[in-house]
């Protein structure tokens, strides 16, 4: 399934699996594969490996390699939510994390270039309208609102050094998490 059918339920859990679907491909072959739509037809990768483009065409992103999902919350039945708690599941975590410190390039003399620890997303789900029988059309792209808990550690992240997203769609979370990874590269 293409990210755009994982995101079609609009909910922030159906974002969440698009934009690991589109991670899925980034790190295997490209932002330009996991961008285009027809990487996602049934069997259009595999049509791409055995035809030998991938030496030629593929561009892997590493860097996607440990990016990850945080169970930080959601509706849980009591049990499973104290057992989470315990195991140390915190409220307001963001939703995802890539480990990926960006620095100031040693030998630079721009004193603008921010330093970052790494980068934390958190997705919510855009405004949608009732279009007909189970089907929406996106209206806002402002859609769920941070937790006072979410509040509370996107100022604690940026304040000790992460770079942090707050998205309303998967593709405005994949835009970040690869200009994220480009300014690291480019930084270098």
């Amino acid at each position: 399934m293409s990210p755009e059918q994982l995101a079609s339920v609009n909910a922030e859990h159906s974002h969440q699996r698009a934009l690991f679907a589109w991670c899925n491909i980034a790190e295997r072959f490209g932002f330009d594969l996991a961008w285009d739509e027809r990487t996602y037809e049934t069997g259009a990768l595999a049509q791409f490996v055995e035809g030998g483009c991938n030496a030629h065409m593929a561009m892997p992103v590493p860097e996607l390699k440990w990016f990850h999902a945080i169970p930080n919350g959601g509706p849980r039945d009591a049990i499973t939510a104290g057992k989470l708690k315990v195991e140390g599941v915190k409220k307001g975590v963001l939703d995802c994390f890539l480990p990926l410190p960006m620095e100031e390039p040693k030998n630079s003399n721009f004193a603008t270039l921010t330093t970052y620890c790494g980068l934390y997303i958190e997705l919510k789900r855009p405004k949608t309208e009732k279009e007909g029988v189970r089907k929406a059309r996106i209206i806002d792209q402002q859609g769920g609102t941070l937790s006072p808990e979410q509040t509370e550690f996107v100022a604690y992240a940026r304040g000790v050094g992460y770079a942090v997203s707050v998205c309303y769609h998967w593709r405005s979370a994949a835009d970040d998490l690869q200009s994220y990874i480009e300014a690291v590269r480019n930084s270098r």
